[in-house]
């Protein structure tokens, strides 16, 4: 399967799959995940190379680590909780994260190393609390639209740094990041 370009395992009730999962197929492209039951919550196991069992312990994330040619995750309809720092896959265009349950987006959420336009959708999850706390990033591609719309995002104190991120075009221009925000108002 070394030639596999895209990969959809959507509608499939997946709850999980082994660490190793995609580590034959470095090709693909586009991996379609949408509407399984995956949380991908951060598991501790280890895996023996040479006779295929669990030992040893290391955080495992999400799995997508070394897929360095994805440009598309849809990982949409879901029970993700968090945004795995191993989604800074240099090619990645567009992660679709919508429909989860992920609650906190912070700064550190958003260290891509994409070096494409990348669209991230957390459209309809439940962000409620949002950190940009000192958010400045030289790293950031160049473009990066994130989709926040349909969450309830509470608007309090701790959301101060984000609203004056969003109000400043000379912060988004420094960052390439765009919040695509809908009928949020604070």
């Amino acid at each position: 399967m070394t030639k596999l370009r895209e990969l959809q395992i959507n509608n499939n009730y997946l709850v999980s799959f082994q660490p190793k999962v995609f580590q034959g197929i470095l090709s693909v492209r586009v991996i379609n995940l949408a509407n399984n039951r995956l949380t991908f919550e951060n598991v501790i196991v280890s895996i023996d190379d040479h006779n295929n069992t669990e030992y040893s312990v290391y955080p495992v994330g999400s799995r997508f680590q070394r897929l360095e040619n994805l440009e598309n995750l849809n990982l949409r309809n879901n029970s993700i909780r968090t945004i795995f720092e191993d989604f800074t896959l240099t090619n990645l265009k567009k992660l679709d994260l919508s429909y989860n349950n992920i609650s906190i987006l912070s700064k550190d959420n958003l260290q891509f190393t994409s070096r494409q336009e990348l669209e991230i959708d957390l459209r309809h999850n439940n962000i409620e609390t949002v950190n940009f706390n000192n958010f400045i990033s030289e790293d950031s591609p160049s473009n990066m639209v994130v989709y926040l719309e349909n969450n309830p995002i509470i608007c309090n104190c701790q959301i101060l740094d984000f609203v004056k991120y969003i109000k400043k075009p000379e912060l988004i221009k420094k960052t390439g990041i765009t919040m695509e925000l809908g009928d949020l108002n604070c």
